[in-house]
């Protein structure tokens, strides 16, 4: 009676820690996905890369573009420099507007190709706007609200 018992709890405590899902999880999900049902899950910030969630979208942004861009009052100067780095969070990305000199960073959040980015003070405006990444091509519209002006909407493409 006592071998059976202990065997049942054995069993049990066997059947409770297991991955849910078994094997497919078995080797864990990677750094950013959960076990849930027999699969990775993986967030909108990362992607599966050889079975576990492993990969960050956010670093097929990092980097330096040159711009062309449309603007509706003259002061984005076609050429200017668009720079791409890590933000503060593992979806969050820095975007560093800019020639020779830092003109101004905005933060956005980062889901699989697309970039939102919240309303968010700089240069005594508030801004906001989202993008898309195709390859190394990266499309912007960021609108500019200043107290006492219309919106400006920036319709920036960049290339790597």
């Amino acid at each position: 009676m006592k071998k059976a018992l202990l065997l049942f709890l054995i069993g049990s405590v066997m059947f409770l820690t297991a991955c849910p899902g078994g094997k497919k999880c078995k080797d864990g999900c990677g750094s950013y996905g959960v076990c849930e049902d027999g699969s990775c899950n993986c967030p909108d910030y990362a992607y599966e890369n050889d079975g576990k969630c492993s990969g960050l979208y956010i670093n097929n942004f990092i980097g330096s573009y040159a711009t062309t861009s449309t603007f509706c009052d003259g002061s984005f100067p076609q050429g200017t420099a668009l720079s791409c780095s890590r933000g503060s969070g593992d979806d969050k990305i820095q975007l560093q507007f800019g020639g020779s000199t830092l003109v101004f960073s905005l933060e956005g959040q980062v889901s699989n190709s697309s970039v939102s980015i919240p309303e968010q003070s700089a240069l005594g405006s508030t801004w906001s706007g989202s993008g898309t990444l195709n390859g190394n091509l990266i499309t912007l519209a960021v609108t500019r609200r200043s107290a006492g002006a219309s919106d400006c909407v920036y319709n920036i493409i960049g290339t790597k």
